[in-house]
C-alpha cells in the first residue's frame, strides 16, 4: 500500500482501521483461495484442466511411459531418495509446460477461427501475475499455468486476449465483444480471480 509522504504513521493507522470491514472478509477470501489452488508438492494431488489427478513418484520412467495418465487420472514422476522438492518442481514444470504448448496453442488456433479474431502468433509463456497478453504486433502469449485451469476458464482467457486485437483496454467495447463470443464472462471473470493462486508456483 502507498501513502502520501505527508501522512504520518498514525494516520495511514487509523485509515487502515477504518477500511477493516471492508479487507477483512477480503483478506479471508484470498486465504481461501490460496488453500483450495496451491500447487504442493506434497499433497500427491495436481490439478490439470481443472480435474484432480494423482501424483505418483516412480523409480523408473521410460521414454515410452507417459507422464500424464487421463484414464487412471494419475501424473508420474521419476523420483528417488536423492530427488529435492526443486528436481520434482522441475519436471513437473517441464512437462505441464510441453502439456500446454499443445493443447494451449491448437485451442487457441480453434477460437481464432471461431470469432475471425486472427493473431499473428500464439505463443506460451511463463508468468507469474498474468494469466496471458496480447501485444500492439497482434501477438498473443498464454502463460503455461493456464494448464490447471477448467477448459472453460481456458477459453475465456484466451477469447479475452483475442478480443484485445480489435480492443487494446477494458472499455465497454471490449467487454461487449468478449460477451459477444463468452457470454458467462463475468462469471468466469470472478473465478478466475480465485485461481490466482496456481501462478505463484
Amino acid at each position: 500500500m502507498k501513502a502520501p509522504l505527508f501522512a504520518s504513521d498514525s494516520d495511514v493507522k487509523q485509515w487502515v482501521l477504518s477500511k477493516q470491514h471492508w479487507v477483512t472478509p477480503r483478506l479471508a477470501q484470498q486465504q481461501q483461495a490460496l488453500s483450495n489452488h496451491s500447487i504442493d508438492l506434497r499433497s500427491d494431488v495436481l490439478t490439470i484442466n481443472g480435474i484432480d489427478y494423482q501424483l505418483e513418484q516412480v523409480t523408473q520412467l521410460g521414454p515410452e511411459s507417459k507422464r500424464v495418465c487421463h484414464a487412471s487420472r494419475s501424473v508420474r514422476i521419476k523420483a528417488n531418495a536423492r530427488s529435492t522438492d526443486k528436481s520434482i518442481r522441475r519436471q513437473l514444470q517441464s512437462s505441464l509446460k510441453s502439456a500446454a504448448q499443445e493443447q494451449l496453442i491448437a485451442r487457441a488456433d480453434q477460437l481464432a477461427s471461431f470469432t475471425g479474431l486472427q493473431p499473428s502468433s500464439v505463443n506460451i509463456g511463463s508468468y507469474t501475475s498474468k494469466w496471458g497478453q496480447c501485444s500492439s504486433r497482434g501477438e498473443i502469449s498464454l502463460n503455461w499455468r493456464l494448464i490447471h485451469l477448467s477448459n472453460t476458464l481456458q477459453d475465456y482467457v484466451i477469447i479475452h486476449e483475442l478480443c484485445h486485437l480489435k480492443e487494446m483496454n477494458h472499455s465497454s467495447r471490449f467487454w461487449a465483444l468478449v460477451s459477444q463470443y463468452f457470454p458467462d464472462y463475468q462469471l468466469a471473470k470472478q473465478e478466475i480471480k480465485d485461481r490466482f493462486a496456481y501462478l505463484k508456483w
